[in-house]
């Protein structure tokens, strides 16, 4: 958006960053981070992972999202959270 600094676009295990200028964050050999690439390849993919945060809460258009213990499903219109714990394996985040 106009107010953001980089949308993050997922692909599979990794992630790219667009900054603002329409252009995706690379790495230099340097071990610089410039927003110059006009398409993702392997200077632009990025592993995500988050570090001393391991709870997620998700919450949609309609209201926050519950495990729904009865029936093992998941609900998206309460009013109030349940927090979800990721855990980081094999380059991906599993939800517990």
């Amino acid at each position: 958006g106009a107010n953001t600094m980089f949308d993050i676009v997922w692909l599979g295990r990794r992630v790219a960053l667009r900054a603002s200028n329409g252009k995706y964050v690379c790495t230099k050999k340097n071990g610089q981070l410039a927003a110059v690439s006009d398409s993702v390849g392997e200077d632009e993919q990025l592993i995500l992972k988050l570090i001393n945060r391991p709870i997620l809460i998700l919450r949609g258009e309609n209201g926050y999202v519950c495990h729904h213990k009865n029936s093992n499903t998941l609900d998206a219109n309460r009013s109030v959270y349940d927090i979800f714990t990721l855990q980081f394996s094999d380059g991906a985040y599993h939800i517990k």
